[in-house]
């Protein structure tokens, strides 16, 4: 019962940051929705990106004469920068870390409650 709440309010949160991610039109392959979405749940929900992916820049790799090697170049700020870096601080802050510690809340408290009644329930199972 908590943890669907959860869900659901986790639910609610993932699909705001999509939303304001597929309005700055960043990316559009394979769909604008889903290369939104994609972004979000990799940064909210598995903690994994990359800034310049995240801004819908490119990363290019040049090679470089006098290194005698490939080098990658960073790419100049989208026109978006701010507002891009804005939006992740909001989604890493707010669904990364603020709505996994209150998961784990959850869980400890239905632990806690489940673990009180645990002998009435397996009186019960017994019976």
């Amino acid at each position: 019962k908590d943890t669907f709440a959860f869900f659901m309010v986790t639910a609610i949160c993932v699909m705001a940051a999509t939303h304001a991610y597929y309005n700055f039109q960043v990316e559009d392959f394979p769909s604008p929705f889903y290369a939104a979405f994609l972004q979000v749940i990799r940064l909210g929900i598995f903690g994994d990106f990359d800034m310049i992916d995240f801004e819908g820049q490119r990363e290019t790799i040049k090679f470089k004469e006098e290194l005698q090697g490939w080098q990658t170049v960073d790419t100049d700020p989208s026109p978006d920068y701010f507002y891009m870096h804005g939006l992740f601080y909001l989604t890493g802050m707010g669904i990364t870390v603020l709505l996994m510690n209150l998961l784990i809340g959850v869980l400890g408290q239905n632990f806690n409650t489940y673990e009180q009644q645990s002998s009435m329930l397996y009186l019960r199972a017994r019976a």
